[in-house]
This record gives C-alpha cells, sequence and structure tokens, in this order.
C-alpha cells in the first residue's frame, strides 16, 4: 500500500468515527456548544490535533485532516466550536513548533488544547483599533470568540499571546448564534498574559492560523450544505403531489441537480485549497484557493439553504423539521469570514499566483 493509499485509508475512518461520534453527540438533551463532556470527548478523540504532526502528539493528516473533520461537524450541525477552538490554535501551535524560537510557547498551548476541561480560542476577528501587548498585559478587543472559551489566543502585531478569560482585565459580551452556539465579544484591558512570543515566527503562525480557520470554516459549511441537501433529497422521495412522487417532477430534478453541483464544486474547491495550504499555507496560491473555497462554500451553502426551503413545501425553516437547522446554521455562518463578494474580489487580486 502507497502512502497516500494509507493517507487516504486513515482519513476514510477518521471520518467514520468522527460521523457516529457526532452523531450520538447531537441526540445528546444538551449537546450545545456549552456541553463541556462533548467537547471533553472530542479533545480525548483528537480531534483538534489532527493535522499536527505525529512527532507533536497529532496524526499527521495536515489539511486534509482538519477539513474532514470540519465536514462532519457540518453534516452533524452539532453547535462546538472545532474551527475555532480545534483548528486555529493548533495551526499556530504547529506553525511555531517547527520554529527555533516558538517551541517553549507552542508547548505550553499545546498543553492547554489537549486538555479536555480547556477551549482555547483563537481571536480571527480582531477589533479595528490595534490591540496592544506591553509589560505583560494585553489590551484590545476580539469579535465572535466561541463561549465559553476558557483561553484567547491572539496575534498581536508580530507577536502571539495566550491569555486567560478567567483573570483580571477581561469582560465578556455574550449573545446567541442562529444554530443554537454562543459568541462573545471579548474586552481584554490589562489582561496578564501567560505566556508570549515574538518575531517573524510568530507573525507566520499567526498567518497560518487565519488561514486554517478560513478553510476549516468553508469545509464546515460544505458540510452543512451536503447534510441539508441529502435530507431534501429524502423528502421530495416521499412527498406527494397529483398522486405523484415529487422527485419524479423534471423540474425537481433539475433543481436536485443544481443542489449536488454546488455541493461537489465546493468539495473540489475546499480538496484544491487544502493541498495548496499543505504545500505552504502562507503562500499567495494558497490565500486565493482558499478564498475561492470560502466563496463556493458561501454562495453554494445560500443556494442549497434556499433550495431546501422551497423544496419543503416552504416549511423548510421551521424548527419542526430538522432541515431548518441547518437552513439556519448556514444563513448564520455564511458571511463570517467575509461575504462570497469580499472572497472573490480577494481571489482575483491573487489569480496570478495560481498555476
Amino acid at each position: 500500500m502507497t502512502q497516500d493509499n494509507e493517507t487516504a485509508e486513515l482519513l476514510s475512518m477518521v471520518e467514520s468515527s468522527v460521523a457516529q461520534f457526532l452523531e450520538t453527540a447531537r441526540a445528546r438533551p444538551n449537546a450545545g456548544a456549552g456541553d463541556a463532556e462533548v467537547w471533553r470527548e472530542i479533545v480525548e478523540l483528537g480531534l483538534p490535533l489532527v493535522a499536527l504532526p505525529e512527532a507533536m502528539g497529532g496524526s499527521g493528516l495536515g489539511a486534509a485532516g482538519f477539513t474532514c473533520v470540519a465536514r462532519q461537524f457540518g453534516k452533524a450541525a452539532v453547535p462546538q466550536p472545532y474551527v475555532a477552538c480545534g483548528v486555529a490554535p493548533v495551526a499556530a501551535i504547529g506553525a511555531l513548533g517547527a520554529s527555533d524560537i516558538g517551541g517553549a510557547f507552542a508547548d505550553a498551548a499545546l498543553a492547554l488544547v489537549s486538555d479536555g476541561a480547556n477551549r482555547v480560542a483563537f481571536g480571527t476577528h480582531p477589533a479595528d483599533t490595534p490591540a496592544t501587548l506591553a509589560d505583560g498585559t494585553l489590551t484590545g478587543q476580539w469579535r465572535l470568540v466561541p463561549h465559553p472559551a476558557s483561553h484567547l489566543l491572539v496575534a498581536v502585531g508580530d507577536a502571539l499571546a495566550l491569555v486567560s478569560l478567567d483573570g483580571a482585565g477581561v469582560h465578556r459580551h455574550v449573545q446567541k448564534a442562529l444554530d443554537g452556539s454562543e459568541a462573545a465579544v471579548v474586552d481584554l484591558t490589562g489582561a496578564p498574559v501567560l505566556h508570549h512570543v515574538s518575531g517573524p515566527a510568530a507573525a507566520r503562525a499567526g498567518e497560518v492560523a487565519l488561514a486554517a480557520a478560513r478553510l476549516a470554516h468553508a469545509a464546515l459549511l460544505d458540510g452543512l450544505a451536503a447534510s441539508a441537501f441529502g435530507q431534501t433529497q429524502d423528502y421530495i422521495k416521499t412527498r406527494s403531489q397529483f398522486n405523484q412522487r415529487i422527485a419524479s417532477f423534471q423540474s425537481i430534478q433539475h433543481r436536485s441537480v443544481d443542489q449536488f453541483m454546488a455541493v461537489s464544486l465546493t468539495d473540489a474547491a475546499i480538496d484544491a485549497a487544502a493541498t495548496a495550504f499543505a504545500a505552504d499555507p502562507t503562500s499567495s496560491q494558497a490565500s486565493a484557493l482558499i478564498a475561492a473555497a470560502v466563496a463556493r462554500a458561501a454562495t453554494s451553502g445560500a443556494h442549497v439553504a434556499r433550495e431546501s426551503v422551497q423544496m419543503h413545501g416552504g416549511i423548510g425553516f421551521t424548527a419542526e423539521l430538522d432541515v431548518g437547522r441547518y437552513v439556519r446554521a448556514l444563513t448564520g455562518a455564511a458571511n463570517l469570514y467575509g461575504t462570497a463578494r469580499d472572497n472573490r474580489r480577494l481571489f482575483a487580486q491573487l489569480e496570478s499566483a495560481v498555476a
């Protein structure tokens, strides 16, 4: 068996085990983002570390690994912060661990991430006002931080800083999201820094973390859309009109093909971006293909959500149908890393870097 075949088989096993775990988890009464037990089990399964090399305690599956897992979180619609707490901070840790200066910081952050009692979020949405890191304290604001996160890992200029969100100088304003999860605006005013590292390697690690978060988010949207499409297909095969299954109507068949193509094209865009990320996560080519994947995922997700509502006879958005959870999640998360138009513009600026 070749190395590529071994990787493909391992990814298939990961996909199957994650899908089975999430199916069980979502059946629990309190399986929302605040369920500490679900997150502990996510960590125990090693899902946040799936991309890290084996030398750092991971599975060595890289971007193919975290996009595979993120898709499954989308397919199950379990509102746990896998992207913000399981992909982005670990990507920064992996980038730092390969540098000459980041070993101690990476070790400390990895110890926290590997403890299921913690949720280390990466600050992917800083406020417009630049944050400041001085005298061992951090001041700044970050939006859309998963709640409840225990720690925040942020990029500040050419530095990375890690702070506890249970310490002094921390204020959180928590809001409910459409998918049932909660996110907070976190204000830090002179919050004590647990660990920090600075220099070119730290700056690059912050870029890698953001790129990984964007790519994983595209995969999450893709999973949501895939499940919404699958549930819609199941529905049209059982609903009758004029004494016929509506799946036999030509117009419904055409719309179903459009949905299938939207999901399939998103799959391809994510896989291409993951390949470029694996080669060099901060390259212009990776940035361009990630932007294309995010744009495609947002556009396809909106299309699938809209068609799912219509093909359910307009009741797809209601709480009575499971597909409504997916429609609401797609609606709420579509623009988390910029609109489809924003990402298309970014791709156009970097298009020359794509071979």
